[in-house]
């Protein structure tokens, strides 16, 4: 019975995510989608708030993954990511807004993607002074997606947003 449920569950969800199993860029394409029907499901007078003091605030959750989509993408040997000279200093303080916050999440997708083809998964690269590969680097900003799409929907059940 309870692997019946199980398979079950993992039919519903892969009926609803083709994405599951298919491939890095896939995967990824799903995170962005969720985290961009996220952030445009949250009221934009909630951005601003945090769980407590310490924590990061909903908009510095998003700009996060801007800031990781655009740093990572660049460290995998496929070049700059367009838009990174664009992204302001201190970008989790500069961008705050809900339309700036959404505006920058499709930007640092779209330069995810536009790298994407050209990268080498194999080739020796540096990311933060230690050697590693172009692919484990994408792996590393794909975790990174997933790890703050799970804080936003968090945030979104403490503020009553509905998350799908």
């Amino acid at each position: 019975m309870v692997r019946q449920v199980a398979l079950l569950l993992v039919s519903v969800s892969h009926a609803q995510t083709p994405e599951l199993g298919q491939g890095w860029l896939p995967e990824f394409n799903l995170v962005s989608r969720q985290l961009i029907e996220l952030a445009e499901a949250t009221p934009g007078d909630k951005f601003d708030w945090r769980p407590n003091a310490t924590a990061r605030s909903v908009s510095e959750v998003y700009v996060q993954v801007v800031i990781g989509n655009f740093l990572l993408s660049g460290r995998t040997g496929a070049g700059e990511p367009m838009g990174l000279s664009l992204l302001p200093k201190n970008p989790d303080q500069a961008i705050t807004s809900k339309a700036e916050v959404v505006r920058w999440l499709r930007m640092s997708q779209e330069a995810v993607r536009t790298l994407f083809p050209r990268v080498k998964p194999k080739a020796k690269v540096k990311l933060f002074q230690q050697d590693t590969t172009a692919e484990a680097v994408l792996l590393r900003l794909l975790l990174l997606n997933r790890e703050h799409y799970g804080r936003a929907v968090s945030y979104g059940h403490m503020l009553g947003v509905p998350v799908r």
